[in-house]
């Protein structure tokens, strides 16, 4: 087989690089902050930023350089690591070619289904934009614009209820975002 790796734009890397420097930065910060204090909050705290630091590092660093598309022996297979790996037989490519999403825009990546975009690179599971699935586009827009304007203002709301506000309005997205979802693929 042979195999064909995907690398980063350089603009994508840059930005990633800052924000693993930030994240690198924030747990000795967490680590600063905490120091002193006894109990498993401090602990806590220092172990979840921990924990996140290194997801991001793989997700940052380690992934990307593992994505790769490989070809031989009648298969295609895209690596994409976390989030894929795809085996595709000869007899079920219709066609393949190299294409730029951003000149044609029906190969636009548009709904993340699983995956991580950073600037212009996206690595995952995306789902294309097919602008002929939206019957009325005009409803659609008015439907998202009152839904985000709805969330904004139960966000406000939260802000005066502190922290039982925060897990109440958690628990109620859970729904509205499905309900959401539902009736926009509807539209």
């Amino acid at each position: 087989m042979t195999t064909y790796p995907l690398t980063m734009p350089q603009e994508a890397a840059w930005l990633s690089s800052v924000i693993l420097l930030v994240v690198l930065v924030a747990v000795p910060l967490g680590w600063w902050q905490t120091r002193g204090r006894s109990g498993a909050a401090a602990s806590l705290t220092v172990t979840i930023m921990a924990a996140v630091a290194v997801l991001i590092f793989y997700l940052i660093v380690i992934a990307p350089r593992l994505t790769n598309v490989a070809i031989g022996d009648g298969l295609l297979q895209v690596n994409t690591p976390p989030y894929a790996r795809l085996e595709i037989s000869r007899q079920e490519i219709l066609a393949a070619y190299l294409a730029d999403w951003q000149e044609v825009a029906a190969l636009a990546p548009a709904l993340r289904t699983g995956g991580a975009a950073i600037a212009d690179y996206r690595t995952g599971n995306f789902q294309l934009r097919d602008e002929r699935k939206v019957k009325d586009k005009d409803a659609l827009a008015y439907f998202a614009g009152n839904f985000v304007m709805l969330i904004g203002f139960a966000m406000l709301v939260v802000q005066f209820f502190a922290l039982r506000g925060i897990i109440v309005f958690g628990v109620a997205m859970i729904p509205l975002s499905i309900y959401a979802i539902h009736r926009m693929n509807k539209l």
